[in-house]
């Protein structure tokens, strides 16, 4: 009985390991709000460094398994996930756009249950950078929160 699951269990493991999206990816979600933020005007962020970053927060909401990123200022805006990557160094790293404009995150995974985040949007009317922290969820039979 033992052998048996052991060999389900490494047969679900090839299976995931095979699978073009891991079960991480499909269903975690994170909830980020910033703790700074500042707009480059243009792409000019070296003229801003003695002033003071703007008060609004950003609130960001990633999806791995829809793949959707909502990004909040003033508006919601819903983005697609382009391109996700695991790294080695406790980061992960997600690509994202809209019609009108693309960017990153990479949330670090501090400890166990603490994240920070670095955001950067391109758009034509300049770049945005955003730093703060992230709460994720991962869904397995009901939701456990990390």
């Amino acid at each position: 009985m033992l052998v048996l699951r052991s060999i389900k269990i490494f047969i679900v493991i090839i299976i995931l390991i095979l699978s073009h999206k891991s079960f991480a990816e499909n269903m975690m979600k994170f909830a980020c709000i910033s703790s700074w933020y500042e707009h480059c005007y243009m792409g000019i962020c070296e003229d801003n460094i003695n002033k003071k970053p703007f008060l609004k927060q950003v609130k960001i909401i990633i999806d791995l398994g829809s793949m959707t990123l909502i990004r909040s200022t003033d508006n919601n805006y819903v983005m697609k996930i382009t391109e996700t990557r695991f790294r080695p160094e406790k980061n992960i790293y997600i690509g994202y756009q809209d019609n009108l404009s693309n960017g990153f995150i990479v949330i670090n995974i501090l400890k166990e249950g603490t994240t920070g985040y670095v955001d950067t949007l391109f758009t034509n009317a300049g770049g945005f950078v955003s730093t703060g922290f992230c709460k994720s969820k991962i869904m397995d039979k009901g939701i456990i929160e990390g």
